[in-house]
């Protein structure tokens, strides 16, 4: 049989009572789970924490059961979060102990980790925790700068600006390809000199070494 609750208000309003009348109002007592375990929020939110500072929650387990829970493990998976190694081991019913969970962002940007509480018979509960890593105003203006000079260094090639003459080749080494008998005289291959300072280059003696000469 399904028994239908309704509120001590809407009683009273659907069963008017007369003068020296009394009437009885039946009652039930809500059950309680053998066991149970909760915190205040679902969602532990850390905020926004500047890189290199802490910040730490006094995170309050409670026992909604009639039954002590037995912790047997806690464990924390997470970036930037940790816990001490003493927890708690036991809560008994209708009370509730403190766990500090400590966040202290490794990286920027949002870090996200679950809080497992394993009470063995009395069962394994899961909770979400979540944090940002930002950075303060004078690293991110510091870092901007940083990069910007960075780019610029990659991007922005210095001019080279010869302060006087310098002498180009147009091939540092050749090859004769055709062989040449003795006493003949090979084609003519011909060598660029050029200067590419911005003074004058003045040749002094031009010279050659092996069976080679240079043609006037």
């Amino acid at each position: 049989m399904t028994k239908k609750y309704i509120s001590l208000g809407d009683f009273t309003k659907n069963n008017p009572l007369v003068n020296h009348s009394s009437r009885e109002i039946p009652l039930w007592q809500k059950g309680k789970p053998p066991y149970g375990l909760t915190i205040p929020k679902e969602l532990l939110y850390f905020g926004d924490i500047v890189l290199g500072m802490v910040k730490v929650k006094q995170v309050e387990l409670i026992n909604i059961g009639f039954k002590p829970l037995y912790i047997s493990e806690i464990t924390l998976n997470g970036a930037g979060y940790s816990m001490p190694a003493d927890y708690p081991k036991i809560i008994y019913p209708n009370t509730s102990v403190i766990l500090p969970i400590t966040f202290q962002p490794t990286d920027y940007g949002l870090s996200a980790a679950i809080l497992r509480i394993d009470a063995g018979i009395g069962g394994v509960y899961q909770f979400r925790l979540l944090g940002q890593g930002i950075w303060d105003h004078v690293t991110a203006v510091t870092n901007m700068l940083d990069g910007l000079w960075e780019f610029l260094q990659r991007s922005v090639q210095p001019a080279i600006v010869s302060t006087g003459p310098a002498l180009s080749l147009s091939n540092t080494s050749v090859e004769f390809t055709t062989d040449v008998t003795v006493d003949s005289q090979s084609d003519i291959i011909t060598y660029t000199i050029s200067n590419a300072g911005n003074q004058p280059l003045i040749i002094d003696n031009l010279s050659i070494s092996g069976d080679f000469e240079i043609v006037p």
